[in-house]
């Protein structure tokens, strides 16, 4: 099942993808679990490389409806923040921090409050990049083509 309702195209409404009460949830479990490791708890995450919070940790259980996050909703958020991976699963740009403006809205929107009109454009809903792995037979041929024709 995928995280984000889609239209009637087939297209992902990324802009449904978390209610209030879902971005409420997720920053309330990740400021507890991340605000105080500076020292105080006021509202900020100022150790994010300290902060080492998972999403799944606040995903329904079988049987549970209340004060918990759907499991591909965790996942989305997961995966999101982990950061672009090639097909081969190599990571190519690092995952973001968790901190707390992640459910932020106005003309700089959190990763939790996505919308199909961005910053710089439209959004991508892709979820791979196209992108040769080291090592495969494609990336062999263009690195050797690449050598003969340099020399």
């Amino acid at each position: 099942m995928a995280a984000a309702p889609k239209d009637a195209s087939g297209k992902p409404e990324i802009e449904k993808l978390f209610t209030d009460e879902d971005r409420k949830l997720v920053i309330d479990a990740l400021m507890k679990k991340c605000d105080a490791l500076d020292g105080a708890a006021d509202g900020m995450i100022f150790d994010p490389l300290g902060c080492h919070f998972d999403p799944e940790e606040i995903a329904s259980k079988p049987g549970q409806r209340e004060g918990c996050l759907a499991p591909e909703k965790a996942a989305a958020i997961r995966k999101a923040f982990a950061g672009p991976k090639n097909a081969c699963g190599t990571q190519v740009y690092p995952g973001f921090l968790y901190n707390a403006g992640i459910a932020a809205s106005g003309p700089l929107p959190g990763l939790l409050n996505p919308h199909s009109r961005g910053l710089f454009g439209s959004v991508t809903t892709a979820t791979t990049l196209a992108a040769l792995c080291a090592g495969s037979r494609s990336a062999r041929n263009i690195l050797q083509n690449a050598h003969a024709t340099s020399t």
